[in-house]
């Protein structure tokens, strides 16, 4: 904030045109109404995690949110929820007005949006209809970058043979660089798609090729090669070993909603969570970052990356 106190939860954070604002450790845990971007909002290297809560967050003009780099990945643990409720939602730029200028209509939802850099600083019609809990890059220059270090994880491989139900260990085709306390799933190798499961790793050996489950698995997965004849007489190997991906990043950006693992996802109580909106020359790069609890039940362009 401007006077140096702490924001709070009706406050929206604007970082100005000539500001570069640095998220680190010593923030801690932060929870704002709003985030405007006009020049450069970084996510520091942390060894303690990191979280910010916000109903909303757009990127505007030359600005940009920067979470980690190609050539230095996020190795930390940083997650960004995006709580907003109210999908009547309208954000008026005008209301923070730094370097914006143009308007232009959205083709998906009709509404008006903020285009930058108006060199003698005129103001017109600034709303982003985004109604809630989303992250935005709006107009040329604007820019979202998140390069994750479990990036370089394989995100998925395949059983070495088949785990039966039961087993508590699985042994994988190849090394992958998983660890303790991440999780995976096991594709259903059965009719029954229902039949996936998840797990939280307990213990690996082997550069991860081989780990320990927190649980015995409650199906058999299917691991093998299995060899058929066509009618021409001619035999193939087929591949049926099961996918097993991870589902664990150290960087996530997630809607916040009340979710209940008992429940199929169209019974869920609270089908509106977090999205991402990149528009009319924006940019956003995404590598190895976990979008959780996205997507809003019946909203047209409410996508985890639009």
């Amino acid at each position: 904030m401007p006077d140096g106190s702490r924001p709070g939860l009706d406050d929206v954070v604007v970082v100005d045109s000539d500001v570069r604002l640095i998220f680190d450790a010593a923030a801690g845990p932060v929870q704002i109404k709003g985030l405007v971007v006009y020049r450069e909002f970084t996510v520091e290297q942390a060894d303690s995690p990191l979280a910010l809560t916000t109903d909303w967050s757009t990127v505007v003009g030359d600005g940009s949110l920067v979470v980690g780099s190609e050539d230095d990945p996020y190795a930390g643990d940083f997650t960004l929820t995006l709580a907003g409720k109210d999908n009547r939602n309208d954000v008026d730029l005008r209301d923070y007005p730094d370097g914006c200028e143009a308007t232009d209509v959205c083709p998906v939802t009709g509404a008006t949006i903020c285009h930058c850099g108006d060199a003698d600083g005129g103001h017109s019609h600034h709303v982003v209809e985004s109604n809630n809990a989303f992250l935005m890059a709006m107009g040329d220059g604007a820019s979202i970058e998140i390069h994750v270090d479990d990036a370089a994880k394989e995100s998925w491989t395949q059983l070495d043979g088949t785990a039966e139900a039961g087993d508590t260990q699985l042994s994988f085709t190849e090394a992958t660089g998983w660890e303790v306390g991440e999780r995976i799933a096991v594709a259903s190798t059965d009719f029954n798609a229902n039949q996936a499961e998840e797990f939280t790793i307990r213990a690996v050996s082997d550069g991860g090729r081989t780990v320990i489950l927190d649980r015995p698995l409650d199906y058999m997965h299917y691991g093998e090669v299995d060899v058929y004849d066509d009618p021409d007489g001619d035999v193939h190997d087929l591949d049926m070993h099961a996918e097993v991906a991870l589902l664990s990043r150290n960087v996530v950006i997630q809607g916040d909603i009340d979710y209940d693992p008992s429940k199929a996802l169209n019974e869920q109580d609270d089908q509106f969570g977090g999205h991402t909106m990149v528009m009319h020359g924006g940019e956003m790069y995404l590598s190895g970052v976990e979008l959780a609890y996205m997507g809003q039940a019946g909203l047209l362009g409410r996508y985890p990356a639009h």
